[in-house]
């Protein structure tokens, strides 16, 4: 008969290693006790030795809240709740496991130089993608930090799940019956000290009505992480005062080479006054949009003049010089090759714009001229197909 221990064991499963200590909760990792190969993620209220009834009571009900938000819903960006237990330690909530999930702030302190601008896009869309799935669900986070992000890697991409939704607050209506779960209304006092930089400054008025608004802040301040690898502030007061003096972060200051649209994005999900910020995670993805053109279109070509063109300079359209067949009274002769069918053609070029007149009309001239010792016209750039073997004249 194997010994009972009941304070180190939640309903089948038996508790490893602490894997974090947060504001009013423990997190452990836990195995089946008899098919060993299930392991959980088991977070428990516990209660403190000289806890208050009030004090137990309000452990009691962060869990229960949790497990209600959490009910019937499903998505991979979110960690699911498998159980709900009341034990001895205190109650207890059962999730997922992933042993090579780690927390988006550990993440960016070990890995954020390496991290390329396609991975922290693809961060950011996951992070609003499960915000955006709960906001469908009526279901808001209100307290969302790298805390409360985990990171894993599949199939060698990086996957967000969000967690710590002891302070969400979730409205739905099922059929004739409609419930309700309030959010705390002491959401700071439920977040560790690291997390409150990255909370609304309208968090402490405690109004759930304003959940979609309090994760959108959270989102900003988040992607503000991703890109520059800070914390959006030291402290609360900090945090206030770049709100106050930038209308929202500005991560341009803290960011080399920033653009436009990206610093537009983080401005406006951070934005101190409500009214001023994303109403709705789906206006944030649509702008995170336009962020991925801005940083992932290539830099225009550098094209150079024709008519200063020598072997191996790139031109507009798509061409590289092969040599410079000569200059003529009206303009330029160059042997180029167009990348796109690797053909050779002569371009010519007109050597100053009083004479663009003269080779327009040389081209409609040969234009209507069809004769195999006549060389054809391609287009408005006078481009002459060069016939292998044999000098490419005008």
């Amino acid at each position: 008969m194997r010994p009972l221990h009941p304070h180190r064991q939640v309903g089948d499963y038996e508790l490893l290693e602490l894997l974090a200590d947060g504001d009013g909760f423990q997190d452990w990792l836990a195995r089946h006790v008899s098919v060993v190969a299930v392991q959980r993620r088991v977070r428990i209220y516990p209660p403190s030795a000289t806890a208050s009834p009030e004090e137990r009571a309000a452990r009691v009900r962060q869990a229960q809240r949790e497990f209600a938000v959490l009910e019937g819903i499903e998505h991979p960006g979110i960690l699911r709740c498998k159980d709900y237990k009341d034990t001895e330690r205190g109650p207890a909530l059962l999730f997922e496991y992933d042993p090579d999930a780690i927390r988006l702030d550990h993440l960016i302190r070990d890995r954020g130089q390496a991290l390329n601008v396609g991975q922290r896009l693809q961060l950011v869309r996951d992070i609003a993608e499960a915000l955006q799935y709960a906001h469908s669900r009526r279901l808001y986070h209100r307290a969302l930090g790298p805390q409360s992000v985990l990171v894993r890697e599949k199939g060698g991409a990086l996957e967000v799940q969000l967690l710590n939704w002891q302070t969400a607050a979730r409205y739905a209506s099922v059929a004739e019956t409609v419930y309700r779960t309030t959010g705390t209304e002491h959401v700071e006092a439920c977040v560790e000290d690291p997390g409150l930089v990255y909370l609304a400054p309208e968090t402490t008025r405690a109004d759930p009505a304003h959940g979609a608004e309090l994760d959108v802040f959270s989102l900003g301040c988040l992607t503000y992480l991703i890109f520059s690898g800070q914390a959006p502030a030291n402290s609360t007061l900090e945090l206030a005062d770049k709100l106050r003096a930038g209308q929202g972060l500005r991560l341009s200051d803290v960011m080399d080479g920033c653009g436009a649209r990206l610093q537009e994005l983080v401005q406006f999900a951070t934005h101190p006054d409500v009214l001023g910020r994303y109403d709705t995670v789906q206006g944030f993805l649509a702008d995170l949009e336009r962020v991925e053109d801005e940083l992932t279109t290539p830099d225009p070509e550098i094209t150079i003049d024709p008519g200063s063109a020598v072997k191996g300079d790139r031109l507009e359209g798509g061409f590289t010089v092969i040599e410079r067949l000569g200059r003529g009274a009206s303009s330029v002769a160059l042997r180029v090759r167009q990348d796109a069918t690797d053909e050779e053609f002569v371009l010519k070029v007109a050597n100053d714009i009083t004479h663009g007149d003269h080779v327009q009309a040389e081209g409609e001239v040969l234009a209507k001229l069809h004769h195999p010792n006549i060389a054809p016209d391609f287009g408005p750039l006078l481009v002459f197909r060069c016939a292998q073997n044999h000098d490419c004249l005008d």
